[in-house]
């Protein structure tokens, strides 16, 4: 049996897969419910979310992909099965499998997501760096001969990175990003309140905040959570300014990445990326004030992409349904 084909994007904080021929099928939290006795997937994203505080104490949700790489090779060996088998992939089946794969990956971190994949029944997988799937997702020709900035701001990684003829000539990573900005919210709320928050409840206090303004005071925010201390549940009161502070040198070192790329770069690309400028593309591409942020601080133009959050997966769907086009930067895709 012949399966389809299949492009999977397994971020940090969303799981996106395109099944060929019928479009994008899943796009679900990054999150797996467990069982702790026999360390099966129970379920994943929506559906794991939903079994929170409904469930006996042996069922832990876990995220597998954190700071933009495999964090638990098993766990995440069997959510690319449990992915296959829900795009019509089984053991028999003989279907090409493009995964999306930040550049700055260890070679063990690429084979766990190579032999997944295998494991769950591809015949052929392709491993496709993040900024050449967000460029190709966003209209960009990296395989021409121009040099053109990518970046790729996402929940567990930030990445900056000048392609050119179908590679990444130089690069910068950070194993930070919208995570990192969520726990620092957290920890600054308990330490300072005594008030623990929830991922969710971080992550929309944080998405809330210009993170390019440094004026006094700021706008007022509501943070719901509960009590460190008695469990109650309670609200806090607090300026913006507060967590500009707390969130001021993680942002300083992710803008950082654009600044250190475009340093490394050749000195004969530099006019390519004067007239090109630079894109940027992830999930952190929506926080309020980044894109200033990174204006600021680099010398060439910058502009978000438009559905910036999705660039990855629609550039590996690109490669997976236009194979024979884009073979080559296929099989570069991993430098």
């Amino acid at each position: 049996m012949v399966a389809p084909g299949l492009a999977i994007d397994l971020g940090s904080a969303t799981i996106r897969m395109h099944v060929a021929r019928r479009g994008l099928v899943v796009q679900e939290p990054s999150v797996v419910a467990v069982d702790s006795r026999s360390g099966g997937v129970l379920a994943v994203g929506e559906a794991a979310l939903a079994m929170i505080g409904r469930t006996p104490g042996y069922v832990i949700m876990e995220r597998p992909v954190r700071e933009g790489v495999v964090g638990d090779f098993d766990l995440t060996q069997q959510l690319l099965q449990y992915l296959l088998a829900r795009g019509g992939v089984g053991r028999f089946s003989h279907a090409r499998v493009v995964v999306c794969v930040p550049p700055s990956s260890t070679p063990l971190e690429l084979e766990a997501m190579e032999q997944g994949c295998l494991k769950a029944g591809a015949s052929e997988v392709m491993l496709l760096s993040y900024p050449l799937a967000g460029a190709i997702g966003v209209g960009l020709r990296p395989s021409q001969a121009m040099g053109q900035l990518v970046l790729d701001f996402g929940a567990g990684h930030c990445e900056a990175a000048l392609l050119c003829m179908g590679t990444v000539v130089t690069r910068a990573a950070l194993r930070k990003g919208g995570d990192t900005l969520d726990a620092a919210v957290s920890e600054y709320l308990r330490s300072r309140y005594d008030l623990a928050v929830f991922r969710s409840e971080a992550e929309r206090i944080r998405s809330s905040i210009d993170v390019s303004t440094s004026t006094p005071g700021g706008e007022s925010l509501r943070a719901e959570g509960r009590d460190a201390l008695t469990g109650a549940r309670r609200s806090q009161i607090l300026a913006s300014s507060e967590l500009l502070e707390v969130l001021a040198g993680e942002m300083a070192d992710i803008v950082g990445v654009v600044e250190h790329c475009i340093q490394e770069s050749p000195g004969d690309l530099a006019p390519d990326l004067l007239s090109s400028g630079g894109v940027l593309l992830g999930g952190l591409a929506a926080q309020r004030g980044v894109v200033d942020l990174v204006r600021a601080a680099s010398p060439v133009p910058i502009k978000v992409a438009e559905e910036a959050q999705t660039a990855a997966i629609r550039g590996a769907a690109t490669c997976l349904e236009e194979f024979d086009r884009w073979q080559r930067v296929l099989a570069a895709g991993t430098v």
